[in-house]
């Protein structure tokens, strides 16, 4: 298989709506929520083709699939 992009960053963070505020205000990325049945609501950080999901520390790791340390990231690659 060979990468063509990142399809998504996620970042642990404190406070996911002080989080969204600051990439809207100080960079200028647009913020998008989704939501499913079975899953939690997501906080994403669109700018152009790219995303960053901003993952409540709080969220547990069975519903996210990543570590919950602040500061550590997950990186999606697109095939």
């Amino acid at each position: 298989m060979k990468v063509k992009a990142i399809d998504h960053v996620v970042f642990n963070v404190r406070d996911v709506d002080a989080s969204a505020e600051w990439y809207e205000k100080a960079l200028d990325m647009e913020r998008h929520v989704s939501s499913s049945d079975d899953g939690p609501i997501r906080m994403s950080m669109i700018f152009g083709p790219n995303k960053i999901n901003l993952r409540p520390i709080s969220a547990s790791q069975e519903a996210w699939f990543t570590a919950r340390t602040p500061t550590s990231a997950a990186m999606i690659f697109a095939s």
